[in-house]
C-alpha cells in the first residue's frame, strides 16, 4: 500500500497537488531508504518552495516600489494642481478687485457726465434768459430811440 504525501506543484504556479501518492520503486525497499527518499523529496520541495517564495517576495517588493513611485507622482501632481488652484483663485480675486474698481470709475465718470450735462443745461437756461433780457432791452431802447426821435423831430418843426 502506498503512502500519501502533500506536495505543491512548483512547475506551474497557482496549482498544487494536494495529495500525491508515493509508491516505492521496490516493494522490498526498507523503511529507512523510503524515509530517506521522502525526506529528500521534502527537502527538494522546501527548497523549491523557498525559491518560489523568494520570487513572490521580489515581485511584491517591485510592486511596493512601483506603488510608492506612483503615490509620489500623484502627490506631486496633486500639489501642482493645488498650487495652480491657489494661483487661479488669486487671479480671480485680483480680477474681481479690478472689475470693482473699473465699475467705480465708470460710475464716477457717469456722475461727472451728468453734472456736466446739468451745468450745460443751466448755462443754456442762463444764456436763453440773457438773450431774452437782451431782446427786451433792445426793444425798450428802440422805443426810447423812437420816442426821442419823435420829440426831436417835433421840436425842430
Amino acid at each position: 500500500m502506498g503512502t500519501l504525501i502533500c506536495l505543491p506543484s512548483l512547475k506551474e504556479p497557482g496549482t498544487s497537488q494536494a495529495l500525491v501518492p508515493y509508491e516505492p520503486e521496490d516493494a522490498q525497499e526498507c523503511d529507512g531508504a523510503r524515509t530517506l527518499r521522502l525526506v529528500e523529496r521534502a527537502v527538494d520541495s522546501m527548497q523549491a518552495l523557498r525559491v518560489h517564495a523568494d520570487h513572490i517576495s521580489a515581485q511584491s517588493l517591485d510592486l511596493i516600489r512601483l506603488t510608492q513611485r506612483e503615490r509620489f507622482r500623484m502627490q506631486a501632481e496633486l500639489r501642482r494642481a493645488r498650487e495652480a488652484a491657489v494661483s487661479f483663485q488669486q487671479q480671480a480675486r485680483d480680477a474681481q478687485g479690478a472689475l470693482e474698481e473699473a465699475v467705480l470709475r465708470i460710475r464716477e465718470a457717469d456722475l461727472g457726465r451728468r453734472e456736466a450735462e446739468l451745468m450745460a443745461h443751466q448755462a443754456r437756461d442762463r444764456a436763453d434768459a440773457a438773450e431774452t433780457r437782451l431782446r427786451s432791452l433792445e426793444f425798450y431802447l428802440k422805443k426810447i430811440s423812437n420816442f426821442l426821435q419823435l420829440r426831436l423831430v417835433s421840436s425842430d418843426r
